[in-house]
């Protein structure tokens, strides 16, 4: 009886943290994005001004090979925040935050990218 019942509790735990989700939100030049937990929970993991925006571009774009793993020059912090479906394309975001820079990686759907390229023109790189 109390091993069904730990497996029920393990089968609940990982229910609710396998299923993430993210939403991306962009308010003028505030951008935010906020984790969601099990469809339930909501948590703001960042909170960023698009003023210090340095790059948003395509993984494999020459803009941001100076920020890549293997093979680049400059080490920051990523924040990994994509769905792993191989049919989406993820970006890669140079941003500051605080005193430092840091990379995220996102999944950013077309209308995103158009109100992101209107803002910075001159930052935003599409596929």
């Amino acid at each position: 009886m109390l091993s069904g019942f730990l497996l029920i509790c393990l089968y609940l735990a990982y229910d609710f943290f396998s299923q993430k989700e993210y939403e991306y939100t962009m308010e003028g030049t505030h951008f935010s994005i906020d984790m969601i937990t099990g469809k339930r929970h909501r948590r703001q993991m960042h909170e960023l001004d698009l003023n210090k925006l340095e790059v948003v571009a395509p993984h494999w774009h020459d803009k941001v090979a100076k920020y890549r793993k293997k093979g680049g020059t400059e080490h920051i912090p990523k924040y990994d925040y994509t769905s792993y479906d191989d049919d989406i394309p993820y970006y890669t975001m140079i941003i500051g935050e605080g005193r430092e820079k840091v990379k995220l990686l996102l999944d950013l759907n077309d209308e995103m990218l158009r109100a992101l390229k209107t803002l910075f023109p001159e930052k935003v790189f599409f596929a």
